[in-house]
């Protein structure tokens, strides 16, 4: 009875392993067809033509993997071609083109797995040009053409100007292009274009500055057609003739209705002219007229060149402090300026300087302030500096004061030690000191009272 039981326990324990080993294999053959050894780093990717990557194929059980493509078999001098690593094979793709797009099959023994590689053409800008025209109070269309792969793949366009979105209703995106109607030279600004590829995701962008054509007006809105100026027998007189114009316009100058020579006429940029007269005698007063012209439009602008005062020059000038790298100049104005017309009273003082080591004069333009504080700074440190001022009026310049000399400080340290103290401060300088005065007197008069005192 015994031997039987042994015998039963034992086929049962035999069906069991059976059992388990069968289950095992089946597993693994389950592995091995839906997991398999084989691991792929991409199954399916999008790229651009032109583009360089690589994909790779590798087995974890370590058996030889092999590669073919679209066209056959795959190797080491083919395009692409394979590259054999510690981390797998690899096909290796440099400079893609359309032709390379295709399944391609990674295979080791039985097992395959395949990598679907589509190429796409990248977007590019056609006949949009970075510069764009249009004339003022007319519609304007922004040309932006953009090329995509395919027409199942059209790039998405959208706009914006001075990075911001657009919130103007004269502004309408269609097709390829930016309408913009009634345009103004407010719409002289950098618009951009950008497009998205659906299927990539890729994003490009292209930036277009509009020029608005319109005919010439002043630069500043204070200028009017016509303006008084003023100078004197014997001096100099510039006349200033700036405006905002697209394209570029011409000047030209005249004066009794004969045009005036170049030479007399500085044209500091394409928008600003500068005629140039020297006052020789009284016939050269009168009207002057800047004519400007573009392809748009033109402007006139008349000078009432007038006899005025030449002003006085000032009494003196002297150093009302000084650091390492600058000065601060006092200018004293003679007497006599206080009796001009008001037309022709000084409007400020021109500043001549320079160091020894200088060969020519610089110079600064100040107008008169109150505090009679007039600085010039970007100075060499511990530096002598030779400086003499003229007064400035509307008819011009007077002759100069004599030449006075003046030290930079040798450091910053120095300096605060060294400046001339004005009046304000130095009475802010008295009150600390009698406040300090009385302080130590308190404090004498305590140390002197008995401890008891002290206490009370």
């Amino acid at each position: 009875m015994m031997r039987k039981n042994h015998v039963t326990n034992g086929t049962i324990h035999f069906a069991r392993f059976k059992d388990i080993w069968i289950h095992l294999v089946l597993l693994t053959v389950f592995i091995h067809t839906c997991c398999g050894h084989l691991q792929l780093s991409h199954e399916s990717i999008i790229k651009h033509v032109g583009d360089t990557f690589l994909v790779t194929c590798k087995d974890v059980s370590g058996r030889t993997v092999e590669w073919s493509g679209p066209k056959g078999p795959l190797g080491l001098k083919t395009e692409p071609r394979v590259a054999v690593a510690s981390y797998g094979t690899s096909l290796y793709f440099n400079g893609l083109n359309v032709k390379d797009a295709g399944v391609y099959t990674c295979k080791a023994g039985e097992e395959t797995k395949k990598f679907s590689l589509t190429v796409k053409t990248p977007l590019t800008f056609m006949d949009t040009s970075p510069v764009q025209t249009g004339r003022e109070f007319t519609p304007v269309t922004l040309r932006c053409e953009v090329k995509g792969d395919d027409a199942s793949d059209k790039p998405i366009l959208s706009w914006s100007v001075d990075n911001k979105k657009l919130d103007d209703p004269r502004y309408k995106v269609i097709g390829d292009g930016l309408l913009i109607t009634n345009v103004t030279r407010a719409d002289n600004k950098m618009f951009v274009c950008q497009a998205m590829q659906p299927s990539t995701g890729d994003i490009r962008e292209q930036k277009i500055q509009l020029k608005v054509e319109h005919q010439p007006v002043f630069k500043h809105p204070v200028y009017a057609k016509s303006e008084d100026a003023w100078g004197f027998i014997g001096g100099n007189v510039n006349l200033t003739c700036e405006v905002d114009a697209e394209p570029p316009p011409t000047f030209e100058w005249t004066w009794k209705k004969h045009k005036l020579q170049d030479e007399r006429v500085l044209n500091v940029s394409s928008h600003k002219s500068v005629l140039q007269i020297r006052v020789k005698d009284a016939s050269l007063f009168g009207n002057y007229m800047c004519k400007v012209k573009n392809t748009i439009g033109t402007l006139e602008k008349i000078f009432h060149l007038q006899q005025g005062i030449q002003p006085p020059p000032p009494d003196f000038v002297e150093l009302r402090g000084a650091n390492s790298d600058l000065l601060d100049i006092g200018i004293h104005p003679h007497k006599s300026a206080e009796k001009t017309p008001l037309s022709q009273k000084p409007i400020g003082y021109r500043v001549e300087y320079k160091s020894k080591q200088d060969k020519h004069w610089r110079y600064l333009d100040f107008e008169t302030n109150e505090e009679n504080s007039y600085i010039l700074q970007g100075l060499h440190h511990d530096t002598e500096y030779q400086i003499k001022a003229a007064t400035r009026n509307k008819a011009g310049l007077s002759t100069y004061t004599n030449t006075s000399t003046f030290r930079t400080l040798t450091s910053q340290a120095d300096a605060a030690a060294a400046v001339v103290i004005d009046g304000p401060s130095r009475a802010l300088i008295i009150c600390a000191t009698a406040v300090t005065l009385l302080t130590l007197f308190a404090s004498t008069e305590t140390t002197s009272l008995s401890p008891v005192s002290r206490h009370l």
